[in-house]
């Protein structure tokens, strides 16, 4: 049910480790169960949205780009380049190349890339992109534009 899948992304993305001990450390071990629970949860609610969207589904899209930006938080940028490029492609495909979301997740795969020197070339067209995508976004519909940079629920 769609229902139980934003439910699951809501807690996957809310997801934390917090140290048992109070220490303020996190250790590796907790920190390892902490991702598994909410990856767990990501997977859960990609596979729900998959079987009752199909797999092109914008929504579908969102849930990889939810799950790049869950490693970037984690500053693990080779699990988090997967999802997002499969969420840009998603999202191009059926929102559009110059969709405002398309534009967050081209900011989004530059910002993995960009961990990496040798994707300079790739990093700086994927932020081209992003900034021509957001210029035209801006002057055409400003609450669009907010609404996708999550500046306005």
């Amino acid at each position: 049910h769609l229902d139980v899948a934003s439910l699951l992304l809501g807690f996957a993305s809310a997801h934390s480790c917090r140290p048992r001990d109070g220490s303020g450390e996190v250790s590796r071990e907790d920190q390892q169960l902490a991702d598994e629970g909410a990856l767990a949860q990501f997977h859960r609610a990609l596979d729900i949205r998959s079987r009752a969207l199909g797999e092109e589904h914008p929504d579908v899209g969102r849930v990889h780009i939810a799950i790049s930006e869950y490693w970037v938080q984690r500053v693990d940028m080779d699990k988090a380049l997967g999802p997002a490029e499969k969420g840009k492609d998603i999202l191009e495909k059926a929102l559009g190349l110059d969709h405002v979301e398309v534009g967050c997740a081209c900011a989004l795969l530059a910002n993995v890339l960009a961990w990496e020197r040798e994707n300079y070339r790739r990093t700086t067209s994927e932020l081209k992109r992003a900034r021509r995508i957001f210029r035209v976004s801006e002057n055409g519909n400003l609450l669009e534009l907010a609404r996708a940079t999550g500046t306005l629920g």
